[in-house]
Formats: structure tokens, C-alpha cells, sequence
């Protein structure tokens, strides 16, 4: 008999123990043999529970074999129905991974549905600052049962580590019950249910633009001709990014950055040429630097210039253009005085003193996520979060590559010079820029987007495209509307674009571009 596993995880307090309770008096649960295994010292599990083993985390990290043999005791004496695990926050799901795939318990018991127990009002203060552990069980349990108001940046925090998983009250126990012990959906079915879909999707689409004149397969040629060379530039780059992000600390690039504003943004410079981070990275760093009293106009340099002229851009770059340096040392030129100006703005016109909004999400490290504290810790334990960033990150700016791919491949087909009447100029620029604004690609891979539109606009305007996306798009306003002023980002907004066009056509025209 294959026994079922339930986990119930959280930290001391959240209420694990209560909602178990609660879960175990229903019902459904009346009638069956019952198993709990419970990985801290504290309140026993007694609602209807057979037999019960205890656990403190010393043991289970140190006698994981004597912990499986025990486990393995009770279901072979007992034989439950089910067993339940109320899982320790401060251990990393893959230590309770080990312990079911020990020999003792191998084909004698499945994972079924993992429960997440936390606090509206605590969690975002736990995340990442405890290693992996709560990082880890968010991203891998199917339903989190929150006390507490569930507000919309939490939401989104957690929906960014774990898309799938499914945020309940504490007290919704008929949900809680339905959703842990609902059959998992195996993911080959899954992927092979979103292929059926897909494909029903496009056969669709296919007749609805051949009849009106559109052609389906060109799109889809161009489309996986441009995602095929880009993805791997994107994986690379965030997974540069990661490494950097998250074993290098951020305190030691705020501890080495001039206070004064010359040396500051000659730093910011030289800076942005030696850390292969993109967005995601930079904006936080950005904070962090205001915070530690470096000045704005050499923060705000760093900000913009590092996701234009890092070293794997530069390397995307000469890629995505057939090894032309021409335009390789235009891309870092014009991302280079472009952030230098713009930095120089707030020198001549200061920003005041009401830049930052008040928030309890200030130490949110990137919208992936992830927190800064998480670079302390055992290698094994950061390479794991490297990974885990990576992986969210992603995620996160792929959708952007795919959207930003497939609006590419559309515009050429459908030959946008002629639909929108811009071929060269200003006209070109401005079109470009709200583009790459609206689209949102990652620096890594956005050279190999741009180089799809030069049969259609200028050198120039894919300049506006490839030095203005990065600085600023819809994701990064989303970023740092999470800790700045509405009044401070909408400035930033404007004056990267006014002074990102001016720069870029000025010089365009002057290079003959």
C-alpha cells in the first residue's frame, strides 16, 4: 500500500499545529487511520491521529537515516490511510525530499499536496531572510493559508515564486481540504494539454489571417528564427546576473562607491562595464546606493547605464549585428551620455528630499522575490538561491521575449513603414522607443529584436530601441514604483525619454545613421 503524504509547513507560531487539528476534525478525515509526523518540538497533533512521531530540526538534519527508518516503522505497524508531515520553516524542502526518497520509504508513500501556514503581516519580513527554507516551501506547496489580509504586493510576491499556487484564508478549511488533496496534475499531462491548446490557437489564427490577406507560417518563421537565437543570450545573462546578484553583496558595492558626485558617476561608468546584471538587479542596487548616502545624480548614472553597457550585453550585441563594432561602440556611446546627462538633470534641477514612498516591502531585493540577506549562508544553500533566481527570473522577463518576438515578427510581415508612414528621423526614433518601452525585453536579448526591424527603420531608430528599452520600460516602472515617488519616477520617465531622443537622433544624424 502506498501511503499518502500531506505536508503542513510555516514557522513557529504561524498556526500549523491548529490548522491541522482543524483539518484532521472534518469529516472527511473522521473515519481514516491518521499518521503525523511532526518536525519541532512543541504541541502534539491528537485530532484523530493513530500514532505520532516528533522530531527536532537537530535530529532531522543530523539522523535523516534514523528520522526515515522511524517514519518508515510507523506506516509499516499502523498502516494509515494517510500520514501527515507538519514540516519546520527553517528546513529547505529538499532535506524532506531526501528523507521520502530514502530507501526505507521508497514505495511506501507519495507526496500528495503541500500546505503553506503563514501570517499576512510577517511573511514579507521572513522572506529570504532565512536562507532558502521559506523561499523553497513557497515555491513548491500548492496552497498558502494566510492570516491576516493578503494585500496586492504580497500577492504578487508570491505569485512571482510560485505562479500556480493558490493563496486561502486561514479559516477556509473546506478550500484548504479540497486543494491539498486534489489529485497533483502530472506535468507531462500538463505541458501536453498546453501544446493541444496552443495548437488549436494558432489553427485558429492561421485561417482568420490567411483570409484576410496575412501570412500565418511567415510570422511563425520569423517569430522562432528570432526567440531561437535570443533565449540563449537570456538564460545566460540571468544566469550571470543571478551569480552576481546574489553571491557578491550589495553592501560591497555600496561601500566602495564615491560619495561625491564627479568620482560617483565616473564610477557609475566604469561600473556598468564590469557587472553583467540586468534591470532587475540594477534598480535595487540603485536604492540601496541612495540609502548608503551616494548622490543621486551618480545613483541614477549607475541605474541607467549598467543594463546598456554591461559586458554580456556588449557580447549579445556583436552577436545579434554579424560582429559590427560600429554599432556595438554606438550602443555603449549613446547609453553612456545619454545616462551621463541624464544624470547631470539632477545636479542643475535637485529631485528634493520626498523620493522614496513608505512601504514594509523596502528590502525586496527584485521583483523576482528575492532579498539581499540571502547572500549569507553555506555555498550550497547560495547556489541554490542562484538557481532559484535564475529560474524566476527568467520566467519573469521570458514572457516579455516571447510578446516582444511575436510583435516583431507581425510588424514585419505586415510591413509597418507603410502603416505607420516613418521610415527615417525623428518620426522613426519615437516610434522605437515607445516600442521597446511597451515590449519591456531584457538587455541580454533585445539586440537580436532590434536587428529584426532594420529592413524597416533606420540604424538610428534601433538605436532609440536598444538604448532606451533597457533604462526604462513598463517592468522597470513597476519596480520602482515599489519604493519611489510617484512624482520622482514620472520625472525619470520623461527625462530618459527626452534625453535618450535627443541624444540618439542628434548623434545619429551626425554619424550618417
Amino acid at each position: 500500500m502506498n501511503t499518502p503524504i500531506y505536508v503542513v509547513s510555516g514557522f513557529l507560531e504561524s498556526g500549523k499545529t491548529m490548522l491541522l487539528n482543524q483539518l484532521l476534525s472534518r469529516s472527511e478525515w473522521q473515519s481514516a487511520k491518521v499518521g503525523v509526523v511532526q518536525f519541532e518540538m512543541g504541541e502534539t497533533v491528537l485530532q484523530g491521529c493513530v500514532k505520532s512521531l516528533m522530531f527536532s530540526m537537530e535530529q532531522t538534519m543530523s539522523q535523516p537515516e534514523l528520522v526515515a527508518e522511524q517514519m518508515a516503522g510507523l506506516i509499516a505497524s499502523e498502516r494509515p490511510d494517510a500520514l501527515w508531515i507538519e514540516w519546520n520553516g527553517m528546513v529547505a524542502m529538499e532535506q524532506l525530499y531526501k528523507l521520502l526518497n530514502a530507501s526505507v520509504l521508497k514505495g511506501k508513500c507519495s507526496l500528495k499536496g503541500m500546505l503553506l501556514v503563514g501570517h499576512a503581516e510577517m511573511l514579507p519580513n521572513l522572506l529570504g531572510r532565512t536562507g532558502p527554507a521559506l523561499l523553497s516551501q513557497v515555491a513548491e506547496c500548492d496552497c498558502i493559508a494566510m492570516r491576516g489580509q493578503i494585500d496586492r504586493r504580497l500577492k504578487a510576491q508570491l505569485k512571482r515564486l510560485n505562479p500556480g499556487v493558490k493563496l486561502l484564508q486561514f479559516d477556509a478549511y473546506e478550500a484548504i481540504q479540497r486543494q491539498l488533496t486534489k489529485e497533483r496534475e502530472h506535468a507531462g499531462s500538463r505541458l501536453s494539454l498546453t501544446f493541444l491548446l496552443l495548437a488549436g490557437i494558432y489553427l485558429l489564427v492561421k485561417a482568420v489571417l490567411n483570409a484576410i490577406g496575412i501570412p500565418a507560417d511567415t510570422i511563425v518563421n520569423i517569430f522562432l528564427g528570432i526567440i531561437l537565437q535570443a533565449v540563449p543570450f537570456l538564460l545566460i545573462g540571468v544566469l550571470l546576473s543571478s551569480v552576481l546578484q546574489i553571491l557578491v553583496p550589495q553592501r560591497l558595492i555600496e561601500r566602495y562607491f564615491p560619495k561625491s558626485i564627479g568620482m560617483g558617476m565616473l564610477f557609475a561608468v566604469l561600473g556598468g562595464f564590469l557587472f553583467p546584471v540586468c534591470d532587475c538587479a540594477s534598480i535595487p542596487v540603485f536604492k540601496g546606493l541612495l540609502r548608503k548616502g551616494v548622490p543621486l545624480p551618480a545613483a541614477v548614472t549607475f541605474m541607467l547605464v549598467t543594463p546598456v553597457i554591461n559586458p554580456w550585453v556588449i557580447v549579445s550585441t556583436y552577436y545579434a549585428f554579424s560582429g559590427d563594432l560600429f554599432i556595438v561602440a554606438s550602443r555603449i556611446c549613446f547609453g553612456i551620455i545619454t545616462a551621463i546627462f541624464i544624470g547631470t538633470t539632477y545636479i542643475i534641477w535637485p529631485a528634493g528630499d520626498n523620493l522614496f514612498r513608505e512601504t514594509r516591502y523596502e528590502e525586496i531585493l527584485c521583483s523576482c522575490g528575492f532579498y539581499e540577506d540571502t547572500t549569507d549562508g553555506k555555498l550550497k544553500e547560495r547556489f541554490w538561491v542562484v538557481m532559484r533566481h535564475a529560474q524566476a527570473t527568467f520566467f519573469d522577463v521570458g514572457k516579455y521575449l516571447v510578446i516582444g518576438t511575436f510583435v516583431s515578427a507581425i510588424l514585419q510581415v505586415i510591413n509597418i513603414q507603410n502603416t505607420l508612414g516613418v521610415y527615417q528621423g525623428a518620426g522613426a526614433v519615437v516610434v522605437m522607443m515607445c516600442l521597446a518601452f511597451a515590449l519591456s525585453l531584457c538587455s541580454s536579448s533585445d539586440a537580436i529584436v532590434a536587428r529584426s526591424f532594420l529592413s524597416q527603420f533606420s540604424l538610428g531608430a534601433i538605436m532609440g530601441f536598444i538604448v532606451f528599452g533597457p533604462m526604462m520600460d513598463i517592468k522597470n516602472v513597476l519596480l520602482l514604483s515599489s519604493s519611489f515617488s510617484k512624482h520622482f519616477i514620472i520625472r525619470l520617465l520623461l527625462t530618459t525619454f527626452g534625453v535618450c531622443f535627443g541624444v540618439v537622433y542628434l548623434l545619429s544624424k551626425m554619424g550618417g545613421m
